[in-house]
């Protein structure tokens, strides 16, 4: 049995494994970028990340990836298969992380925070979006009708509605 918690094995290699945990070892290393894996299979799944190594496919549509579990989780999607459900309503998912991000609008946590003001997100992207929008100084969104560009898609949308729609 482990001696810093109650793991249990009768392995010794699976021991030795798990002690890497506590340690933070990791002794096998990527020669690409140098990041440092605690197991050899972990490295060799890693380094498809560089070769672009996709060798699981969705038999359903022309998704691929380079592990056997975000193919696992990509096919409830086909399936309609949803094994998270919010128990504060009536939520539900097959993507555990949806469920994390989802359980913020119950409990408020906002966990994303701009460094530049006091805008905080619930999610990574609206953080990212927040950026771009208001601090970038960037209107990516021109109208076709005018001269008028804006840093949000939507309110793009609202301008021609507003102005151009007859």
């Amino acid at each position: 049995s482990c001696p810093v918690c109650q793991y249990e094995t009768g392995y010794l290699h699976c021991m030795k494994l798990h002690l890497l945990a506590h340690t933070g070892q990791k002794p096998h290393t990527c020669d690409v970028c140098g990041k440092g894996f605690s197991q050899t299979s972990n490295l060799v799944t890693h380094r498809r990340i560089h070769s672009g190594e996709r060798q699981f496919k969705c038999t359903v549509c022309t998704y691929s990836c380079n592990r056997s579990g975000n193919l696992h989780m990509h096919m409830k999607r086909h399936t309609g298969e949803k094994t998270f459900a919010c128990s504060l309503c009536d939520y539900k998912t097959s993507d555990s992380s949806h469920m994390v991000v989802h359980s913020r609008t119950h409990t408020g946590e906002k966990p994303y925070s701009c460094s530049q003001c006091q805008y905080r997100a619930a999610r990574s992207g609206d953080l990212t979006r927040h950026i771009q929008a208001v601090h970038s100084g960037l209107k990516p969104h021109t109208c076709p009708h005018c001269c008028h560009s804006t840093a949000w898609k939507s309110h793009l949308t609202q301008h021609i509605k507003r102005k151009h729609s007859q």
